[in-house]
């Protein structure tokens, strides 16, 4: 009494019940994912001059020593300190500049998630 009982019961051959299963799994549903492009996204504190930016802005950074700042035109609006080692290689492979769009502001408007722009 086990598998032998249970398929004699079940009527169908089991790997032939399964197999419309299988088919089943194949077919895209509602849960399958979708790989998208990956996003670099830093967060740089803002000075009290960068009250003048908003989502959707587009800002450059540029390396400062170890630490790199936002710039909206010439006017420095933010502060990035310790950058990731992967956004300071991008950065000195793009000669040391690069375009970045704010995505959010922070509550109290202290901070601002940039997405790097390629």
């Amino acid at each position: 009494m086990g598998l032998d009982f249970i398929t004699k019961l079940a009527g169908k051959p089991w790997r032939k019940g399964w197999g419309r299963g299988l088919d089943e799994l194949r077919q895209p549903t509602l849960l399958d994912m979708h790989l998208t492009e990956v996003q670099r996204l830093i967060t740089a504190d803002c000075l009290p001059s960068s009250r003048a930016i908003s989502v959707g802005d587009e800002l450059c950074i540029q390396e400062d020593g170890d630490s790199i700042a936002v710039l909206n035109c010439q006017t420095r609006v933010g502060i990035i300190k310790n950058p990731p080692a992967d956004v300071q290689e991008a950065l000195r492979g793009a000669f040391g500049i690069a375009a970045v769009q704010v995505v959010r502001l922070g509550t109290f408007g202290d901070s601002a998630d940039l997405r790097i722009m390629t």
